[in-house]
């Protein structure tokens, strides 16, 4: 297993760079759509970067960072509330988030489908899911899960189409946005 709760400071300081900038572009592009005041859950936040750069298009959102691991977690932003806790079990009230957060989070999730179906009773009708993640179809990708294997993570790559179908049949309609060897896709929950 990777020991996560002894990186964080090292996650805290090289983790903004691999998200490519167009991410950061399509992320925008979700958040302005959300009404000010809404609720955002950072699942798998780690040490907050997805959170940093969803606060810096949109600081009039409340913000919750939940990670399992304290070693990371005590690392994101002072503005979200830091919740320790797995996307399998998430401990909230239904109906509550109007947008759910997940970077490089999918692959290291023992059961992506329960996590899915947690998201999904959590979130508000019309809530939308950002994942970013790895694409195990190319060549970096590939290297990559190969790694995360050799670490005993769980390993659960999804290419962007396979992401895409698994939301679909929770109810939700997706977008994928595609960056060489990451992407992400975005998801707005239609069928609560």
């Amino acid at each position: 297993m990777i020991p996560f709760n002894r990186l964080g400071l090292l996650f805290k300081l090289f983790s903004p760079s691999v998200y490519p900038w167009k991410t950061i572009d399509d992320l925008s592009g979700l958040l302005k759509r959300i009404e000010p005041g809404s609720i955002v859950l950072d699942i798998g936040a780690g040490t907050g970067i997805l959170t940093q750069f969803a606060y810096k298009i949109r600081n009039d959102l409340k913000y919750i960072a939940l990670d399992p691991a304290r070693g990371m977690i005590k690392y994101a932003p002072e503005y979200a509330y830091k919740v320790r806790a797995k996307a399998e079990s998430l401990p909230f009230k239904k109906h509550i988030f109007s947008v759910v957060l997940m970077g490089d989070t999918i692959h290291h999730i023992d059961n992506p489908h329960k996590a899915v179906m947690e998201i999904k009773d959590c979130m508000v009708p019309n809530g939308r899911l950002f994942i970013f993640d790895l694409n195990p179809d190319t060549f970096i990708g590939r290297i990559i899960c190969r790694m995360e294997s050799l670490f005993k993570e769980p390993a659960n790559f999804y290419s962007p189409e396979k992401l895409s179908e698994m939301l679909t049949e929770y109810g939700f309609r997706t977008k994928i946005n595609e960056y060489d060897w990451r992407y992400s896709v975005e998801a707005e929950l239609i069928n609560s």
